[in-house]
């Protein structure tokens, strides 16, 4: 629950570190941290101690966050991969997304190699 990409592109460790540092389970998955009820979900999250006033606004937060996500009884958790068509992972879609992101990340490296005012000979080296 914690350390997964599951509500937004950012890890709950990450955007609720002081609640992530006193969480009584760290590494729990979903299944872990609620109970059906009525088939609704209710969440049980527990704390290694009392929260102090502080830490109840963030845990306010933290549960409006994860009650805004719904979630189905009966239906296995799968992964889902966002970078290939129809969402389904292939080597092609792997190749394409790894090139775009290498290519994005030379391209100041490009335009720099670009405004550089050498002789044509020396071009070819670079």
């Amino acid at each position: 629950m914690w350390e997964d990409k599951w509500i937004d592109t950012w890890t709950l460790c990450f955007k609720f570190p002081g609640l992530f540092s006193i969480s009584s389970d760290k590494t729990a998955c979903l299944f872990q941290t609620g109970d059906w009820d009525n088939n609704k979900w209710i969440w049980k999250l527990e704390w290694r101690r009392t929260l102090f006033e502080c830490e109840v606004g963030e845990e306010n937060n933290l549960k409006q966050l994860i009650d805004d996500k719904t979630l189905s009884q009966g239906i296995g958790d799968q992964w889902v991969w966002k970078a290939g068509e129809k969402l389904i992972y292939t080597v092609s879609s792997a190749y394409r997304r790894l090139r775009m992101e290498v290519e994005r990340d030379l391209r100041p490296l490009y335009e720099f190699f670009w405004t550089i005012k050498v002789l044509p000979s020396t071009m070819t080296t670079v």
